[in-house]
């Protein structure tokens, strides 16, 4: 007998369950941002620079091969009150006083810099950061649901005792370290209670066009595409859409929102309802307009 093949639903929910970095990494992140927070004190003192997470973290977006966007800021200052020079300069002794600061103190975090873009219109530092492994309770890191598990890097074992524990292989974190202003990260945050707002479907859905994004190049850079956060929103705008269409039907008539439904038609959506080659959003502004006057776009995008 031919296999039965398994339902859209559990399939979309497998894909999205692979592209989650593992627990160990999420963990790793949160040893890195601790970590450097550490030495930027010890190093410049208390009225030093800071760091803050900003980006796919802050977002609850990460997938598989994202990388932990940091900013570098320093409070009370304005980053349009320094030359684009001076942002360079402090971008480059801060992030290179860091990794000179870990390699010394052989802990259990090592860094290096793996590349320096620092004429791109935002200056940004790539790092690479090791850490160490470390025995982890296997019972006090367990999910709380199936649905919330990630796959893991780890292997389990037992000591003398008897006791379940778990050896995490040594985790790598790539960073991109920018400098800003105190409030950087503050839309991403936006878009975390967006999200959380509309439930685990929601969080599903938006993982998976994000991850479309990137499969299919809709969101590369370098060839002047759509921006990731820009086709976020755009996903975030279509779910509240169907949301909204959804609950004002009169009961019986209204259906169930799932993933496979808000693809298909978030899709049929993209593709037929914009009437513009080139859209350009502005959140800050709280308006989306097109690039060419002569076109019509019936969208309106707030945050």
């Amino acid at each position: 007998m031919p296999a039965t093949p398994m339902p859209l639903s559990e399939y979309l929910d497998r894909i999205e369950a692979a592209c989650r970095p593992p627990r160990e990494w999420t963990m790793a992140c949160e040893t890195v941002m601790e970590t450097v927070g550490h030495v930027l004190d010890d190093h410049y003192g208390t009225s030093g620079p800071k760091i803050k997470a900003q980006g796919s973290y802050v977002q609850s977006l990460m997938i598989r091969g994202s990388d932990l966007d940091l900013v570098l800021y320093r409070k009370g200052r304005s980053v349009n009150s320094c030359s684009k020079n001076c942002v360079k300069r402090y971008l480059t002794t801060t992030t290179d006083a860091v990794v000179r600061s870990l390699n010394h103190l052989n802990g259990d975090v090592k860094a290096r810099v793996k590349q320096r873009i620092l004429h791109a219109r935002v200056p940004i530092v790539k790092l690479v950061f090791e850490v160490r492994s470390e025995m982890i309770d296997l019972e006090a890191d367990e999910p709380s649901s199936p649905s919330s598990a990630a796959s893991t890097t780890s292997s389990s074992s037992e000591n003398s005792d008897g006791v379940s524990i778990k050896t995490v292989k040594p985790q790598t974190v790539e960073v991109d370290m920018s400098y800003g202003d105190e409030q950087r990260g503050e839309c991403d945050a936006v878009i975390q209670t967006l999200i959380s707002s509309g439930g685990e479907v929601c969080h599903k859905f938006v993982t998976l066009v994000k991850l479309w994004g990137r499969i299919s190049g809709a969101t590369d850079s370098f060839n002047n595409c759509l921006s990731t956060f820009a086709l976020i929103l755009l996903a975030i705008y279509h779910f509240k859409s169907v949301d909204m269409i959804e609950k004002r039907k009169k009961k019986g008539e209204n259906r169930p929102i799932d993933v496979a439904f808000l693809l298909s038609s978030f899709f049929h959506w993209v593709a037929f309802n914009f009437h513009c080659e080139d859209v350009e959003i502005d959140v800050e502004e709280h308006k989306m307009h097109s690039r060419l006057p002569s076109t019509y776009c019936p969208m309106f995008i707030r945050v």
